[in-house]
C-alpha cells in the first residue's frame, strides 16, 4: 500500500519551485522582520506595564554543545519545515477549498493542539499559526511560512539561551 505519493504537480502547487520559491523566501523574511518588530514592541509594552516578557522565553536548552546544536537544528530548522509541510501544505491546502477563513481556523487549531497545552495559554502557537497561514496565503509559497517559523524558533531558542 502506498502511504506517501508524489502530489499532483509536484511541489509547484505549494509554491516551492522557481520564482514562487524565491518570492516565498523574500516574503518570509519580511514577515519574520515584521513579527520580530511586533514581539519587541509587545515586550517593551509588557516591561512598561511591570510585567516580565522573559517568562515567555523559559525553555530548557540541553547542556553541552552537541545537545544545544541538536536542539537548535531539529527544533529550529527540521521541525518547523516539517510542521509547515503538514499544517500549511497539507491541512491548510486541503481546507482552502472551503475558503481561507476555514483553512486558517482549522489548520491553526490543529497546530495549537499538536503543541500541547503549556503552563500558560498557547499565545505563541496561536499567533504563529495565524501568521504562518497568512504568510502562505499572501505569498502563495510554502517557503514564506517556513522561513518565518524557522527564524522565529531560532530567535526564541537564542533568547532562551541568553536569559
Amino acid at each position: 500500500m502506498m502511504v506517501l505519493a508524489r502530489p499532483e504537480g509536484g511541489v509547484r502547487p505549494m509554491g516551492l519551485s522557481g520564482q514562487a520559491l524565491a518570492r516565498g523566501l523574500r516574503h518570509g523574511a519580511l514577515w519574520a522582520l515584521g513579527l520580530g518588530m511586533a514581539v519587541l514592541l509587545a515586550g517593551g509594552l509588557m516591561a512598561l506595564a511591570g510585567m516580565s516578557p522573559w517568562r515567555y522565553f523559559q525553555l530548557h536548552i540541553p547542556a553541552g554543545v552537541l545537545g544545544a546544536l541538536l536542539y537548535f537544528g531539529v527544533g529550529g530548522v527540521v521541525a518547523p519545515v516539517a510542521e509547515e509541510l503538514f499544517f500549511r501544505g497539507l491541512l491548510y491546502g486541503f481546507f482552502r477549498r472551503w475558503g481561507w477563513t476555514a483553512a486558517l481556523v482549522i489548520s491553526t487549531a490543529c497546530f495549537v493542539l499538536a503543541h500541547g497545552w503549556p503552563r500558560q495559554p498557547p499565545v505563541a502557537q496561536l499567533v504563529g499559526g495565524v501568521i504562518f497561514a497568512a504568510a502562505y496565503e499572501t505569498s502563495a509559497s510554502l517557503a514564506a511560512p517556513m522561513v518565518v517559523h524557522v527564524l522565529g524558533n531560532l530567535a526564541i531558542f537564542t533568547i532562551a539561551l541568553l536569559v
